[in-house]
């Protein structure tokens, strides 16, 4: 990776192709969703599909919501570097975003930080938010009258301290098309983030 210091800056244009690619999707309700791969502290990775729920205002950011009774809050605590993978079977193209993860929990000491965490909870369908209300994921299983099927009016707008906003800051972007053009069967570029800025190659696919 030595030899990418010297090459010229670019801008981060994997955000500007991954936004035509949700855009040329649209039509796919899968579209939203991505898989998120962290290591446990025993060094095992774990995997999983999570809603992409938009990038944070005009950062790189990319923003998730999470429970925090959920294993990936201990992940995250002990490893924050994670990647997410994003198949778009339209265009036959695929992203996978590597960084580092940052949890906005309700005892955030950044006021900015827990007003992002309530525009996100904002964001979220009513139907979306019972999630957060439900019993604790991976518990024995509860009774049917414990998953909560409606909120009540006070609980809607405020999220409770079970949501936790997550937040993956990319450092490195593998895109892949798997439809090329007419020289190159396959096209593959790596975006990768320096203290300079954001410099790109191309590499075989």
């Amino acid at each position: 990776m030595e030899d990418w210091k010297d090459n010229p800056v670019v801008t981060p244009s994997w955000r500007a192709l991954l936004q035509a690619a949700l855009h040329r999707n649209r039509s796919d309700p899968s579209v939203r969703y991505i898989q998120l791969a962290t290591v446990d502290p025993e060094g095992h990775p774990r995997n999983r599909t999570v809603v992409f729920r938009g990038f944070l205002g005009n950062t790189e950011r990319i923003q998730m919501a999470v429970d925090s009774r959920s294993e990936k809050i201990l992940h995250i605590a002990h490893r924050p570097q994670a990647q997410i993978c994003w198949y778009f079977s339209k265009t036959r193209e695929q992203f996978r975003i590597a960084g580092t993860l940052q949890a906005i929990a309700a005892d955030h000491p950044d006021p900015q930080a827990l007003n992002q965490r309530l525009q996100l909870w904002q964001q979220i369908s009513e139907k979306g938010r019972l999630l957060w209300f439900w019993p604790e994921p991976k518990a024995h299983l509860a009774p049917p009258e414990a998953f909560v099927q409606e909120l009540l009016p006070e609980k809607v707008t405020v999220p409770p301290d079970t949501f936790v906003a997550l937040l993956l800051e990319p450092t490195e972007v593998d895109h892949l098309q798997l439809k090329g053009d007419p020289i190159y069967p396959q096209l593959r570029t790596i975006y990768e983030r320096w203290e300079t800025g954001w410099q790109q190659r191309k590499v075989n696919p």
